[in-house]
């Protein structure tokens, strides 16, 4: 997934050109929103940037232990990758609703289902809350309710993205890191 060197060249001119007409990290934030809708992902650039910025200008905590460092490093990561992926799945969300409306079949009786709009909702998965429009579909017929596109990119109908939550949660990623590294805040290890 390394961007080609063009796409580097975009964005990097666009960061530098929103900071270098701005006196403040607002002015900067601003700028990058309207730089990076014209590039195509909105302020989802200048959330990300934002975030960025905000992580590495942040005091370090000479208290803090290696593992609080990196879960914090994680989170932060989180935050910046977080309004990208949104940004990302809400265009391929648009381009499914645009090329599926009125040619979507009700899974049930096969009749043609009418659009009833496109509600947002959210969805947790990985990198935090996802919120997306999505245009949802009604059959005439048997009343049944469907999202196509929602389905056709694997968003399921409950609160969170299964497939983005799998390979496991945060709670067990720390305790995994309690286990390898030993003693901490009074956990022993187990001896064999």
């Amino acid at each position: 997934m390394n961007p080609t060197p063009d796409q580097s060249v975009v964005w990097l001119s666009i960061a530098r050109e929103a900071f270098a007409h701005s006196s403040t990290a607002s002015e900067a934030a601003l700028a990058l929103e309207r730089l990076g809708r014209q590039a195509g992902l909105g302020g989802a650039f200048a959330l990300g940037l934002q975030e960025l910025v905000a992580y590495a200008s942040a005091a370090s905590d000479r208290a803090q232990d290696a593992i609080d460092a990196e879960l914090e490093a994680v989170a932060a990561s989180r935050r910046i990758v977080c309004p990208l992926l949104e940004a990302k799945l809400q265009a391929r969300l648009d381009a499914l609703d645009a090329q599926l409306r009125g040619k979507c079949s009700c899974s049930e009786c096969g009749k043609v289902m009418q659009s009833e709009g496109r509600p947002k909702r959210s969805w947790d998965s990985s990198v935090g809350q996802l919120s997306l429009k999505r245009r949802q579909t009604e059959c005439g017929q048997c009343k049944r309710h469907e999202f196509p596109a929602q389905r056709a990119i694997g968003l399921g109908d409950g609160d969170c993205n299964p497939r983005g939550l799998r390979p496991c949660s945060w709670t067990s990623l720390y305790f995994a890191s309690l286990v390898q590294f030993g003693s901490r805040r009074g956990w022993k290890k187990p001896s064999p």
